[in-house]
């Protein structure tokens, strides 16, 4: 039963022409014919057609299978006259050949098409399943790319990491001095009552200080990113804010001749 199925697929899928489809009929009903003027003459002339018949419905149709039938028929007639008169039993067995003909004609076509929709549903599912695969393999080909540039981010996340780590240190270390010795100098300074150095001491101490702040803010930062920031709200004095962020630019405003107002509310 499988051969017969991968037959009929076969042939239905090669789509024979007309030419073949009803030429090797003809050539087949021609064979037994001459088959027939061989065998005895007691054999019924249609019994050699039966095969043919089935064979012609499952591989070409319905069509071809009425071929077969009505031509089989015609020379089962003729060679019932031939060998005499055509009698009413003759008769009988010719009506029951071809009605047995018409119901072999009718379950072989019904057969074979479904046979031909069965292939046809298994070639979509086949190229169905080839494009699931493709896409399976373009996903995992595009995951893969995806993990990579994900180590390469992470590398260059740790690398950014490290490098704000290692120039936070070198910063710090001479801003560290700075600070120190802008507030040894005003202790100098405040003993020795020179009140107007005061002033552009605590200017170089609140701008390092300022800076270290910043180099403290970009390091927060990469924690932001780590995900480890710990946040602490408190409270802040918005005048001392505003004034030392404005000292920090008031000589630039002073040299190009500009004057900073500020006015902060009480």
């Amino acid at each position: 039963m499988s051969s017969l199925h991968r037959l009929i697929g076969t042939i239905a899928r090669h789509r024979p022409s007309p030419g073949i489809r009803y030429g090797v009929p003809l050539l087949l009903v021609t064979f037994m014919t001459f088959v027939r003027f061989l065998a005895p003459a007691y054999i019924a002339p249609f019994l050699l057609y039966i095969p043919v018949l089935l064979a012609v419905s499952l591989a070409f149709g319905r069509g071809a299978g009425t071929l077969v039938l009505t031509l089989s028929t015609l020379i089962a007639t003729w060679f019932y006259t031939r060998d005499g008169s055509l009698d009413g039993v003759d008769v009988s067995l010719l009506c029951q050949y071809v009605l047995i003909g018409a119901v072999m004609i009718w379950i072989c076509d019904s057969l074979r098409r479904s046979v031909v929709q069965n292939e046809a549903t298994l070639e979509r599912l086949d190229g169905a399943n080839r494009t699931l695969v493709n896409n399976q393999s373009e996903l995992t080909a595009a995951n893969a790319r995806a993990e990579a540039a994900k180590e390469a981010a992470e590398e260059h996340s740790r690398a950014k990491s490290r490098f704000l780590a290692n120039m936070s240190h070198e910063l710090r270390t001479p801003l560290s001095a700075v600070i120190g010795y802008s507030e040894m100098l005003e202790e100098e300074a405040e003993e020795l009552g020179q009140d107007s150095l005061l002033k552009d001491l605590g200017k170089i101490k609140s701008n390092a200080q300022h800076l270290l702040g910043l180099i403290n803010d970009v390091l927060d930062l990469s924690k932001v990113e780590a995900e480890k920031m710990e946040l602490y709200p408190e409270d802040i004095d918005v005048t001392t804010f505003v004034t030392d962020a404005a000292g920090t630019v008031e000589a630039l405003v002073a040299k190009k001749g500009n004057v900073l107002a500020l006015d902060v509310a009480d």
